[in-house]
């Protein structure tokens, strides 16, 4: 044995690249200048965490060890004689082993250490840096989603964005499609869309952990001038191909983010921040390919459309000119989108029935000093009312919905948002189409007003005998004849009393202004062009002395009489001379023939 012994050179092969969940090649390759005795020779894998945390005094790195994988090559003493040796072995990688990274502060690195063990002599050490990548494993994707700066659409006059991923599972080096939508364009100047991919490192630091979020890579999309209200934007990114799996090891993590946000000239600038899943490259371009063509859901107007129309299916109603309506058995129903005037938006719900004529309006007060204000129906009539609250009262006060306004017509409500949430659309669309029924049963379920009750046998022989239609909320006849309609009714004032009986004639063709006449029978009944000596006579049931008025207008005629009146049919007279004067205006006979 030679008493100066030289060191043979290492050199480290790899036939391929490392891959986390296949078998790892390595070959080891020494140099003898001299042949040099050897008791062994061994490989040893390593992979560490490394983290790096900022003080007063800098930078400092920190390390955490999660593989020391020990192989030996060369176990027998020997002699290896002057020239080259190689010494090959395999390793089964583990699958779950995160690829190589280097970060802004967080690493994973991996190494292989060639130790030659020389009797008395210093040992050779050789350390080599070999990059490992992650091994490709199945991710399930969470499908595309639409992410929003603001739940329920936009806010009153503020910026607001959309987005939306083809897919949330992205491979490094692939192409993912987004599309984005800005809302508010009227009031917010838009200049740029920004989208960057986010490292989220957390790491251990003191007695406990940090994070650091780091922008591996940003793109800035422009903008139109004038971009429209929610109009979808499209656009491709070619991600980076320094990304990894995420991982969490040894207390560090790794998780990766799509950061989004629009730029606003003199505002605030809405952001999104999205999670990612990166899978690891392959070298099936199949794969990717596939990742590549995955379509993003549809954002703004188009997502609004999508919804509404969705809400039409569900319910039953056809959305047409940014609208939701339907009937549903004689109820007219009406949905569309709104602003209030602090430009929150609002979708109001209308609905359109038979006339009731009971006085119905919307009634607000506060029950306590301090108590919230309570909104609810009202009417003339408390049996009426007890017969509405009935059939509604429930429904409409015990849910989110707002009542607007009322009538004897109409009903309106509103729901907050701006339409682009499909759940609270479609329970708002679907409980109106509910209501819709108990409102087509309320004129036959409500009765006659209690100032009439007596009266009420009168008037049904009445329209029976006329063949008229009678409503009861409001005692109200309605004759067709010759296609001139005539009304017999009750004007109520807002306590519920009688004001005066009414006889109103449509006229079908316009009256000339020189018939129009306002008499309230207070002076002697004016010269007149038309027979109206007959209108307004004073009535023989009323109580003496009964007044009468006449009111001749632009498409009407209408007398007034003394309230109540017992019996349609005691105006015999009177409603065959106002069918007459119709006649008569009409041109079917005397001068305008």
């Amino acid at each position: 044995m030679a008493l100066i012994k030289t060191r043979p050179n290492v050199r480290l092969l790899l036939p391929r690249a490392l891959v986390a969940g296949e078998i790892g090649q390595f070959i080891v390759e020494l140099q003898c200048p001299k042949p040099v005795p050897v008791d062994a020779v061994s490989l040893t894998l390593i992979g560490d965490v490394a983290w790096y945390t900022t003080g007063q005094y800098g930078r400092h790195r920190y390390s955490s060890r999660f593989l020391d994988h020990h192989i030996p090559l060369l176990s027998d003493q020997t002699e290896l004689a002057a020239g080259e040796h190689r010494l090959e072995t395999a390793v089964s990688l583990n699958a779950e082993l995160p690829g190589s990274r280097e970060g802004d502060r967080l690493n994973v690195e991996y190494g292989v250490r060639v130790h030659v063990d020389i009797p008395w002599w210093p040992d050779k050490r050789v350390d080599f840096v070999v990059r490992l990548a992650g091994a490709p494993r199945p991710i399930a994707d969470e499908g595309a989603m639409v992410f929003v700066s603001h739940a329920g659409g936009p806010p009153a006059k503020g910026p607001y964005i959309e987005v939306s991923l083809g897919q949330r599972c992205v491979v490094a080096g692939g192409t993912l499609r987004l599309s984005a939508a800005l809302g508010n364009v009227d009031r917010n100047r838009y200049r740029k869309l920004h989208v960057d991919v986010v490292a989220r490192e957390r790491f251990p630091e003191g007695l406990g952990h940090t994070s650091n979020d780091h922008i591996v890579n940003r793109w800035a999309v422009a903008l139109d001038a004038h971009p429209g209200e929610l109009q979808p934007i499209l656009f491709n990114l070619q991600l980076p191909n320094s990304l990894e799996p995420a991982f969490e090891l040894h207390g560090c993590e790794l998780r990766w983010l799509l950061q989004i946000h629009a730029d606003v000239a003199w505002g605030v600038n809405p952001q999104l921040r999205v999670p990612i899943h990166v899978q690891a490259r392959v070298q099936d371009r199949a794969r990717v390919d596939e990742a590549e063509f995955a379509a993003p859901l549809a954002v703004g107007s188009a997502r609004l459309r999508l919804i509404w129309t969705n809400v039409a299916h569900a319910t039953g109603l056809e959305f047409a000119d940014d609208r939701l309506r339907g009937v549903v058995d004689g109820v007219a129903i009406e949905l569309h989108r709104s602003h209030e005037h602090d430009g929150r938006p609002r979708i109001h719900g209308l609905l359109e029935f038979p006339d009731l004529g009971v006085g119905l309006h919307v009634r607000r007060e506060r029950r306590t000093l301090l108590g919230a204000i309570e909104t609810g129906l009202a009417s003339r009539d408390a049996a009426q009312l007890a017969v509405i609250h009935a059939q509604l009262g429930e429904r409409i006060e015990d849910v989110d919905h707002e009542l607007l306004a009322a009538d004897d017509r109409h009903l309106r409500f509103a729901l907050d948002g701006a339409g682009l949430e499909l759940a609270p659309l479609r329970d708002f669309a679907g409980w109106l189409v509910t209501l819709a029924p108990l409102l087509a049963a309320l004129p036959d379920s409500v009765p006659a007003p209690a100032v009439m009750g007596e009266h009420l046998a009168g008037w049904e022989r009445a329209a029976r005998r006329r063949g008229a239609q009678l409503r009861r909320g409001d005692l109200r006849l309605e004759l067709v004849r010759d296609e001139l309609r005539l009304v017999i009714g009750c004007d109520f004032n807002d306590d519920g009393q009688l004001r005066a009986t009414r006889i109103e004639l449509d006229a079908s063709t316009m009256i000339p202004s020189r018939h129009h006449l306002i008499w309230t029978g207070d002076t002697a009944l004016p010269d007149h062009e038309l027979p109206i000596v007959e209108l307004v006579h004073p009535p023989q049931w009323g109580i003496a002395p009964a007044r009468v008025a006449l009111h001749i207008e632009a498409t009407r005629v209408r007398v007034l009489l003394p309230a109540p009146l017992p019996d349609p049919d005691l105006e015999r007279d009177r409603v065959e001379a106002m069918f007459a004067l119709g006649r008569l205006l009409r041109g079917d006979q005397g001068p305008y023939r």
